[in-house]
């Protein structure tokens, strides 16, 4: 079965290789594993439209796209200017904006650190934090100007340190 549009972003869960997650431009984001963990191994992509609420992000690529690195059941997607985030294997979102930037900035990335914040790059607004689920979020790590849009956060951990890196 075909997805209902082009393909926007793409992402397997770390934790889980049978569960992947795909958002299509027409607002619906599709999904392949189980309904409930652990995983028997089901692999039909379910489709899940998001509404009215989801725009289509000007930024196709798999950083549009998160997936929680100790929980394969919960993702998180940068639409063009809203977050939304799922707790239930993309069966269900809610949706969240960044209420200290201008409603018009377009999200440019998305990720979900190994402590389940969510950090979103945005274009000329820099990373900004939550760590609950969108209900409230915070600048991240800006020492100047932001850049122009911010393409890819990663997140490296090391022995006693966490490195980010963000890529413009």
């Amino acid at each position: 079965r075909g997805f209902g549009g082009d393909v926007l972003a793409f992402q397997y869960a770390d934790n889980d290789p049978r569960r992947a997650y795909v958002v299509d431009n027409t607002g619906t984001v599709w999904r392949t594993g189980c309904a409930n963990l652990p995983c028997d191994g089901d692999t039909e992509w379910k489709p899940n439209p998001l509404g009215a609420a989801f725009a289509v992000s000007a930024y196709w690529s798999r950083n549009v796209l998160a997936v929680d690195p100790t929980n394969p059941l919960r993702v998180a997607l940068a639409g063009a200017w809203r977050v939304f985030v799922s707790r239930d294997g993309a069966k269900s979102f809610s949706d969240a904006a960044i209420p200290h930037v201008p409603p018009d900035t377009r999200l440019s990335s998305i990720l979900i650190a190994f402590n389940g914040d969510i950090l979103v790059g945005t274009e000329g607004k820099g990373v900004w934090r939550s760590n609950d689920d969108g209900r409230s979020w915070q600048p991240f790590g800006l020492q100047r100007e932001a850049p122009g849009a911010v393409l890819s956060i990663k997140q490296v951990v090391a022995v006693r340190d966490t490195f980010w890196e963000i890529t413009r």
